[in-house]
């Protein structure tokens, strides 16, 4: 399910454990959210099994389970729900969001969803699902423009600590599309190899575009794909990778989705879709 629930536990010699609170926000909800966070039962080994009902009721069952949770936590303070990559969204995903959605009005709570309009087609379960709340009244589109080549260099700049040379900056604008998370993915990816910074920690005066990775656009895709959590573990090369996309691409974005995957398999796990 791509929503952003990290589920690390850190141990406290000595002290109580930090989760206290939460385990009180999930009350007799627990059982049926950590089918939707399976990380839950290492954090709480004494959670109690779900009940067993026939499926379609089960559904039901763990949705209104979920909104009560929610409840629970925005009675206490103000809170967010974020729903990523809603483009790659399962049915079941969608379901629960177009339940959840039916309540947020009554409720000190925000609800983001984020997808990537380039790759909603319109046969895909997200597109209806969009329709329909934006049609009833519970969701308002917001749409993110990408960012023109003089933003993408002051971005780099950000990140660099000083101003790139142009023809970095305008290689990275022009792969990148002006996307800012493409940006400092590339950025990020280039660094770690080398191929950015001198000795002094300075952009490279004898930098050559040319060197550069000659496809870092379809490496974050694939990047993208790895990460989004799906229960089928979708590979780079994987089936659900658009047909605008070519073969070889996949050939030589398998360095860059080995580098994400190093990069964060020491700090998060990746989410899990609900049974």
């Amino acid at each position: 399910m791509p929503h952003a629930w990290w589920d690390t536990a850190y141990e406290m010699e000595g002290a109580a454990p930090p989760f206290g609170p939460f385990r009180e926000l999930l009350a007799d909800s627990a059982p049926e959210i950590a089918r939707i966070m399976p990380g839950l039962r290492r954090m709480f080994p004494d959670l109690p099994q779900p009940l067993e009902m026939p499926a379609d009721q089960q559904r039901q069952y763990r949705f209104t389970k979920y909104r009560e949770f929610v409840e629970r936590g925005a009675q206490r303070s103000p809170i967010v729900v974020l729903f990523d990559d809603l483009h790659w969204a399962d049915e079941s995903t969608l379901l629960l969001l177009e339940h959840f959605a039916q309540y947020l009005s009554e409720l000190p709570a925000l609800a983001i969803g984020t997808y990537r309009d380039v790759e909603l087609e319109v046969d895909r379960p997200f597109a209806r699902t969009l329709e329909q709340l934006t049609r009833q009244r519970h969701a308002h589109r917001i749409a993110l423009r990408r960012r023109p080549e003089a933003e993408v260099a002051d971005l780099l700049a950000r990140l660099g600590g000083e101003a790139p040379p142009d023809k970095l900056a305008q290689a990275i604008y022009h792969e990148t599309e002006g996307n800012p998370f493409f940006v400092e993915e590339v950025f990020r990816h280039l660094s770690e190899e080398g191929k950015l910074f001198g000795g002094r920690g300075r952009w490279r005066d004898d930098l050559d575009t040319g060197e550069l990775d000659p496809c870092p656009r379809a490496c974050v895709w694939s990047s993208a794909v790895v990460w989004s959590g799906s229960a089928t573990n979708a590979g780079p090369c994987s089936p659900r990778r658009p047909s605008s996309v070519p073969d070889s691409t996949c050939a030589c974005s398998r360095s860059w989705v080995k580098w994400r995957e190093r990069r964060y398999s020491t700090h998060s796990k990746k989410p899990s879709a609900p049974g």
